[in-house]
């Protein structure tokens, strides 16, 4: 049971982490944009440069589960978000747009195989406590 709850800690990490790292830059954004001298244009690519590549590169890392595994696709996409995270002090603040890109792609695997492995993982809970379909909740 302890093993369980552990990874239902890390896979509900991991989809906070996501959803997170995609909407965070929105609390910087009016000092961002004052510092660089940038308008609503580039404030909107910021934001979406992120879900475009966690869009184009979710099917790429589900390929990946499947052929090398879920944990090694899983760990590389942490690889690549947290190198990502931890360049945006060093960058000149013109090129964040890169940074948000390669930290989108590593949260495709985030959100590809965590909610995957949760489906995995806990298919005896689905659905009641038999995997029957709980009555008592709507359709």
């Amino acid at each position: 049971m302890k093993t369980s709850i552990k990874f239902a800690f890390i896979l509900g990490f991991l989809g906070f982490a996501t959803s997170f790292g995609a909407h965070i830059v929105a609390v910087n954004l009016p000092f961002y944009a004052e510092k660089v001298g940038i308008g609503l244009t580039m404030i909107g690519l910021l934001i979406a440069i992120y879900d475009f590549a966690e869009i184009i590169a979710k099917p790429v890392f589900g390929g990946l589960a499947d052929k090398k595994g879920m944990k090694k696709a899983l760990c590389l996409g942490i690889i690549i978000f947290a190198l990502a995270s931890l360049l945006y002090p060093f960058v000149p603040p013109k090129l964040l747009i890169v940074v948000r890109f390669f930290q989108g792609l590593g949260a495709a695997s985030f959100s590809a195989i965590s909610l995957a492995m949760v489906g995995i993982l806990y298919k005896d809970n689905k659905g009641g406590k038999t995997g029957q379909i709980d009555h008592h909740f709507p359709v």
